[in-house]
This record gives structure tokens, C-alpha cells and sequence, in this order.
């Protein structure tokens, strides 16, 4: 109940739809228990508020067998396309019941409040070091597919090797310039 910590241990899977783009479904744990989910990139407004769904469940202390029959529960009642539904639910189950895959990263995601609302960063880690950077921006957010398009050329930077302070210097220099 109430507030969570500013800095939580996360997990992330990456889920792939045939003719679609992939997306990411990241858990945040508290005690080694999932309370958060987020979808980036937050393409499908239905994941979206799945997620948020799916949040506020985990809070209240629904079981994971509970959680993904009530969400089975409701895609029977709606439209959405159904392998977009079944992908998402597949590997919300596999972090959520701590399923180990090469597809699963584990990291931290740290909670930023902004005048423009609170910002989610999650920072992923493979034999210790930063691979892969998400940035889930407020909903209000303007141009939130450059933000997008930026973590993914960082998290592509970082798995080919390029330092975090070399990163952090381009991008230093690039938003001095605008």
C-alpha cells in the first residue's frame, strides 16, 4: 500500500508478433514480487491500459494464476487482434512468475517526477553492464516516438560496447546545440 520506492529491481521481456514490431513488457518487483507493468514502445493503446489493469491488480495481491485468468477473462469480452493479446499475455506470464529465458533481462527502473508529469527510466543489465535503456515518458509527453527512437539507439550503443559516459556526452552536446 501507498507510495513505491523511487529505485525498483525490474525485469523486461521482448515479445514479438508476427507483422508487427516487437515490443518490450517490463515488471518492476518490490521484495521479489512484481507490483508494476509497462509496455514500451506504447504503440497499442489496449496495452496500455492492460498494463495499468494489470498494475493495479498486482498491488491489491492477486495471484498470477488469478491475474491472467481475469485478463483471459476480459480479451473474451473485447476486439483487440488476438496474437497481439496472446503475445503480450505469454510473456507477462513468463516475468511474472520469474521464468528465466534468454529474452528476459534483469535491471532497475527509477521513478522521475517532472513538471510534465512522472517518467519511468529502466536501465537493463547483461554480466553487469548497462544494455539496454527505456524511457517511459508522462502520456502527455510531446514527440514520445523521439524518445523512443533515442533509447533505442542508447540501448543499441551500449550492447556494441560504446561507454555510458561516451553516450552521455553525445547526448550532452546534441541538447546543448538545441
Amino acid at each position: 500500500k501507498g507510495e513505491l520506492p523511487d529505485v525498483l529491481p525490474s525485469r523486461r521481456i521482448r515479445v514479438e508478433v508476427e507483422g508487427e514490431d516487437p515490443f518490450y513488457v517490463h515488471a518492476s518487483l518490490l521484495n521479489g514480487k512484481p507490483v508494476e507493468v509497462f509496455c514500451s514502445p506504447a504503440t497499442e493503446a489496449i496495452l496500455v491500459y492492460t498494463s495499468r489493469l494489470t498494475s493495479h491488480m498486482l498491488r491489491k495481491g492477486f495471484s498470477v494464476k488469478e491475474l491472467i485468468k481475469d485478463l483471459e477473462m476480459a480479451n473474451s469480452q473485447c476486439s483487440h487482434p488476438a496474437p497481439l493479446w496472446t503475445a503480450y499475455r505469454e510473456g507477462l506470464e513468463a516475468l511474472l512468475t520469474g521464468s528465466s529465458s534468454p529474452s528476459i533481462l534483469e535491471g532497475y527502473k527509477t521513478t522521475v517526477k517532472t513538471e510534465s508529469g512522472t517518467v519511468y527510466i529502466h536501465l537493463y543489465l547483461k554480466d553487469g553492464k548497462p544494455v539496454e535503456l527505456f524511457f517511459l515518458p508522462a502520456p502527455q509527453t510531446k514527440h514520445r516516438e523521439i524518445f523512443d527512437l533515442c533509447f533505442m539507439l542508447t540501448s543499441l550503443c551500449l550492447r556494441e560496447g560504446v561507454s555510458f559516459d561516451r553516450l552521455m556526452k553525445w547526448f550532452d552536446r546534441a541538447n546543448a546545440r538545441h
